[in-house]
């Protein structure tokens, strides 16, 4: 006879804790239906799914009511009446799911879809690990081999286990976002707060990473897969040199992108090192002037980009206020 020893006390008290996931969602309604397929399918079940609508204009919430997710309990839709952008979309998230008293709260935009054991490895490695905060490997959804945001270094999936912080299969200290399938205990957000809603979009799942970098042990759990699309970068040739820049081709983002960039840097300068600063300042200037289409208008916008972001200031020009 063979004899199975089962720890019923911590299979109770994981049974206690509740999980909610912040999902935040704009115009994305196709994707966002299998991000919310992958969440009700969890090996591990959630407690609810706190989906934040950021006034989407493609027919979202009809698309949610005909696929009969807004009869679902477990589904707590949140309409916002005007589009505060990812920051603003995880800051009513994460504070709806604190004052509902989560224990924990796993955060992601529309475009991630996590696979099915994904929560249940994520809690199991937090636990074991005595980890507040852990994320996710956020895989490419065109090839599984790939990094969706990978570096120099850490381009594939087998190069995470050359880095110098991992053991056991975590990665401790690392700059992953948390917005990307990041997993937070409650006690987190007591001593970190809210995202900060400034930001508008880009820069934000930074700061909060450093902000709570400061306080907690954080990792990267490699066997927690979650898919996202890859990080859409522009490739450049410059006098022989090729390197790698974001770019999009409205003006309201590139503006974003580089004013919280220089937010960023003032805040965190033990974080950000003037050298990777100033490359990125170049490489941008060096794309405005012998890349960019509409070179004067991009390069004023980059200039103003600088002067509200070096002075922290979260203003947006007037200009573009109609854009």
């Amino acid at each position: 006879m063979i004899f199975v020893q089962i720890d019923f006390k911590k299979i109770m008290e994981n049974q206690k804790e509740k999980i909610a996931a912040v999902v935040v969602t704009y115009n994305r309604k196709q994707l966002l239906k299998e991000c919310l397929d992958a969440l009700l399918s969890q090996t591990r079940s959630l407690d609810s799914i706190i989906l934040i609508d950021n006034a989407s204009t493609d027919g979202t919430p009809e698309f949610l009511k005909e696929n009969g997710y807004l009869d679902n309990p477990k589904i707590d839709y949140v309409r916002l009446p005007e589009n505060t952008g990812g920051a603003g979309g995880f800051y009513e998230g994460v504070k709806r799911g604190y004052e509902k008293g989560y224990d924990w709260l796993w955060l992601m935009d529309d475009d991630g879809k996590p696979l099915k054991d994904t929560l249940e490895l994520l809690l199991k490695a937090a636990k074991e690990n005595n980890l507040k905060i852990i994320n996710c490997v956020a895989i490419s959804d065109l090839n599984e081999k790939t990094l969706s945001f990978g570096d120099k270094a850490f381009k594939n999936v087998k190069d995470l286990v050359k880095h110098p912080n991992f053991k056991n299969g975590i990665i401790i200290n690392n700059i992953a976002g948390p917005f990307n399938g990041g997993l937070l205990n409650r006690k987190v957000i007591e001593i970190v707060g809210y995202p900060n809603k400034n930001y508008f979009i880009y820069g934000d799942e930074v700061d909060y990473f450093f902000r709570i970098k400061k306080f907690f042990k954080t990792g990267t759990y490699i066997k927690a897969i979650f898919l996202h699309p890859p990080c859409r970068l522009k490739k450049i040739q410059f006098l022989g040199k090729k390197f790698h820049i974001f770019w999009r081709e409205e003006s309201l983002l590139n503006f974003f992108y580089m004013r919280n960039l220089c937010i960023l840097f003032r805040s965190y300068p033990e974080y950000i090192s003037i050298k990777d600063f100033f490359k990125e300042i170049v490489k941008r200037l060096i794309f405005i002037c012998f890349f960019a289409k509409e070179k004067v208008k991009n390069l004023k916008l980059f200039l103003l980009a600088l002067f509200y972001g070096l002075q922290k200031k979260f203003e947006i020009p007037q200009m573009l206020k109609k854009t």
